[in-house]
């Protein structure tokens, strides 16, 4: 009689300095909602730190993957909780055994690779998530810092690399800025390119669209123009505010949607008011229906100042929406320029405000580019995809030191 073999499941320990309502942050928990269980048995831990952004921990915790809380991880530099949270992970690293730590985020990656060699794991891999070393990635309250901190960082953000076994670029330029920074050698470099899912992110029915714009008191004609991300220095609200007194002026009616919240949302308020086009402006603030308002929307724009990969920009897309965005970071990985949307100069109201024009020569025209749009994202950026090369990664890391 033969007795029959299990196979071992592959243990990852994931690991992110915040669960926030962030781009990052909810693709590691799709991609844990899409796992293969019967391969992979993983468990998330995170910093307690949330934000104005909202929390991650609630949907979470429905997937029924067990979460840990590493107490003393913190976004900001602190050299004594840092040390205390190394001190928490290598205490969990022991407990749980993993056969992967998959760190995401800059505290985190530096972190669970320190704590991961340490305790010798046999495979890290890193996904940063972007970086601050470019000249156009030092806009926000994080980036904005001095020489020394910016060096500081720079310094731990190689150390993180250098410990990784693996580290994940979301495009290839992003690859190649990495490379060009000399953060990590080409050859610890590999790219999975972030995944939208294409069935929640899909172009809405017309009943449909018709309720959400009641709901926000749009009229059914009237042209929407959205823009959905942190209220931050980064993602260029003011120049989208100046390209749209310029389509007022001319008698252009549109409405914009703000989506998201941040710092700067006191002074964007004022800035609609100050510029004469508060009445053509809704700020949403945080939602959960994101999709059904990209639904209900005609054109996205992300104006970025920079943008490592632009995950608003795939789920407009897959919504059937054209896109302007900034030709900028990875967002022109996704834009095909004039025909899935149109790639501006950042800091450029005016290329913004004539390719909104563009857009809105005819029905026929930005239907077209929507649709264009949706099958890029459809063919080459989905979840799936996404969640495929991720496990495909982990299984050719865990045969290597096999």
């Amino acid at each position: 009689m033969t007795t029959p073999t299990t196979t071992k499941k592959v243990k990852i320990l994931v690991l992110v300095t915040r669960l926030i309502l962030g781009g990052a942050q909810q693709l590691i928990v799709e991609t844990l909602r899409r796992i293969d269980r019967s391969r992979f048995e993983p468990v998330l831990a995170f910093g307690p730190e949330t934000g104005s952004e909202g929390s991650l921990e609630g949907i979470a915790k429905d997937l029924g993957i067990k979460l840990v809380t590493i107490e003393n991880l913190v976004r900001s530099p602190h050299p004594l909780k840092d040390l205390r949270a190394v001190a928490e992970l290598r205490k969990l690293i022991r407990d749980f055994s993993p056969d992967i730590i998959h760190t995401h985020t800059s505290k985190a990656g530096l972190i669970g690779s320190v704590a991961g060699s340490i305790e010798k794991v046999r495979t890290i891999v890193y996904t940063p998530h972007g970086h601050i070393f470019g000249k156009d990635a030092q806009i926000d309250e994080v980036s904005d810092q001095s020489f020394a901190k910016r060096s500081a960082f720079y310094v731990l953000r190689r150390l993180a690399e250098h410990l990784s076994h693996k580290v994940v670029a979301l495009n290839r330029l992003d690859l190649e800025e990495q490379v060009a920074l000399r953060l990590a050698p080409r050859s610890k470099y590999t790219v999975i390119p972030n995944g939208v899912d294409c069935r929640k992110f899909s172009p809405m029915t017309r009943e449909r669209r018709s309720e959400v714009r009641a709901s926000l008191s749009i009229p059914e004609n009237e042209f929407v123009i959205i823009i959905v991300g942190r209220l931050a220095g980064e993602k260029g609200h003011r120049d989208l505010f100046e390209a749209m007194k310029q389509l007022s002026a001319s008698g252009i009616e549109f409405t914009l949607l703000v989506v998201g919240d941040g710092y700067l949302r006191e002074q964007l308020q004022l800035a609609a008011k100050e510029l004469g086009i508060e009445g053509r402006v809704k700020f949403l603030l945080l939602r959960t229906d994101v999709a059904d308002l990209l639904g209900a929307s005609d054109l996205a724009v992300a104006p970025s100042l920079y943008e490592s990969y632009g995950m608003v920009i795939a789920e407009a897309m897959a919504c059937g929406l054209p896109v302007i965005g900034s030709r900028v970071g990875g967002i022109p990985e996704l834009i095909d320029d004039r025909v899935t949307g149109y790639l501006v100069d950042s800091r450029s109201p005016a290329q913004i405000a004539d390719a909104i024009r563009n857009v809105m020569k005819s029905d026929d025209h930005f239907r077209s580019m929507g649709a264009k749009g949706r099958e890029r994202v459809v063919s080459h950026f989905s979840i799936e995809k996404m969640v495929d090369m991720t496990t495909r990664l982990y299984e050719r890391m865990t045969q290597r030191v096999s």
